[in-house]
């Protein structure tokens, strides 16, 4: 515990992504199968079509660095709970008393979602609106594909089109998820 470490960031490094495997250092990605095998390779050597980002949007599964940040999300938002990120057996952990509950009366009203739109999706904190009324928030996009965290109660009510920016956005359930989602 007490060892120097020093991580730094590998620039000459990617991730790619797979349903068929990929040859070398490759291992399947726990938290779908949707996401098939991961691998890290070269910059540059990996073919088209293997982006670890585009994967994941489609997927509906949240990246630290582009959607979660530090302390912004509950865990049950970003979907921890789905993935065995949480455990509900350990205790003694910041936050846990709300974390708890939220599991167990089933309060957790805002998920992220994977959601789709006619063309290249808004920014990253645009809001996701219905009948002028906001539902959500974008977060990270690569095109047509992108993901929002959305207050499903409010998603489930709303009779108007989910949008933001003014485009028309679908919300879709992921496959991971054992929750419900309105699709819209």
């Amino acid at each position: 515990m007490r060892a120097a470490v020093t991580v730094a960031p590998r620039a000459d490094l990617e991730v790619g992504v797979s349903s068929d495997g990929i040859e070398g250092l490759a291992y399947r990605d726990p938290r779908s199968s949707e996401m098939g095998w991961r691998c890290v390779a070269a910059k540059g050597t990996l073919a088209e079509g293997l982006g670890y980002h585009a994967a994941r949007i489609s997927a509906g599964i949240a990246d630290t660095d582009q959607d979660l940040g530090s302390g912004e999300f509950f865990p049950h938002e970003a979907n921890l709970d789905q993935f065995g990120g949480v455990d509900f057996g350990k205790g003694c952990y910041i936050g846990q008393e709300v974390v708890s509950r939220m599991e167990h009366r089933g309060t957790a009203r805002s998920r992220i979602v994977p959601v789709t739109g006619s063309g290249n999706l808004p920014a990253r904190g645009t809001s996701a609106e219905a009948g002028g009324k906001p539902i959500g928030t974008m977060l990270s996009s690569e095109g047509a594909n992108g993901l929002a965290l959305l207050r499903l109660d409010r998603l489930a009510e709303s009779e108007a089109p989910l949008q933001a920016a003014g485009m028309i956005i679908h919300a879709h359930k992921p496959s991971f998820a054992k929750y419900d989602v309105t699709a819209t």
